[in-house]
């Protein structure tokens, strides 16, 4: 579910390339510094272990990922999706009254 938020994030901000590869997805959204590329892709690869895995201590490793790690990065990114919202009304906000919204200028 993760991923698939990042990329309707990418794609409504003008993401064109591959949608159905992940990691494509991850390289995007990392460069939009939204994520950390390395915690994602290691989050995926243990997904695909687990749907073709029936290894009892590959699934104990992953379990205890999910805790110490992927967890984590789940809260990063609903955190990160949260202050992108807050970002994008006051940049509405701002537009609406009137002032320019390219504050660099």
């Amino acid at each position: 579910m993760g991923w698939k938020t990042l990329q309707d994030y990418v794609v409504e901000r003008g993401y064109d390339g591959e949608r159905e590869k992940p990691v494509k997805i991850f390289i995007d959204a990392a460069a939009r510094g939204l994520i950390d590329e390395k915690h994602w892709r290691a989050l995926y690869q243990a997904r695909c272990k687990t749907s073709h895995s029936y290894d009892e201590e590959i699934a104990d490793q992953i379990a205890e990922n999910i805790v110490s790690t992927y967890h984590g990065i789940f809260i990063q990114l609903e955190t990160r999706m949260q202050l992108e919202k807050i970002n994008e009304q006051k940049l509405g906000e701002q537009t609406d009254l009137g002032f320019d919204a390219d504050t660099t200028k």
